[in-house]
């Protein structure tokens, strides 16, 4: 039952994560979300599960849940500095870096979650 829960978890962050570039930005925090689920899930059953696969994997896990976090951290930045473009010029150039920056950052997210989906398996 765990282990198939677990799989569940991966297999419907995998499937959102390959066509990450594709997904808007509330569908994005969404993928977040279950990654984190899925990460709290691997801390409770830990002991159940192979320490070799598992650490492999939950470092790959680690680095789309770091790379997703930063994404949310700048959407919600780059809504206040919209909101500062009219009385502080300098909000421009802060939602140029933004804008620039998540770029960059869907390009990693979309790498590291196709990394992840092709792990190896822990449950196998």
């Amino acid at each position: 039952m765990l282990v198939d829960r677990l799989r569940k978890w991966h297999r419907r962050i995998s499937r959102d994560g390959l066509k990450f570039k594709q997904l808007d930005i509330e569908s994005r925090h969404e993928l977040r979300k279950r990654a984190k689920r899925l990460r709290y899930g691997l801390q409770f059953a830990e002991s159940l599960l192979p320490a070799a696969r598992l650490k492999a994997y939950r470092k790959r896990l680690a680095v789309v849940q770091d790379i997703l976090g930063d994404m949310n951290d700048l959407a919600v930045a780059k809504d206040r500095f919209e909101s500062l473009r009219e009385t502080q010029p300098g909000a421009w150039f802060a939602c140029g870096w933004i804008a620039s920056r998540l770029t960059v950052l869907t390009d990693e997210a979309a790498s590291a979650l196709a990394q992840l989906a092709k792990s190896d398996r822990f449950w196998k």
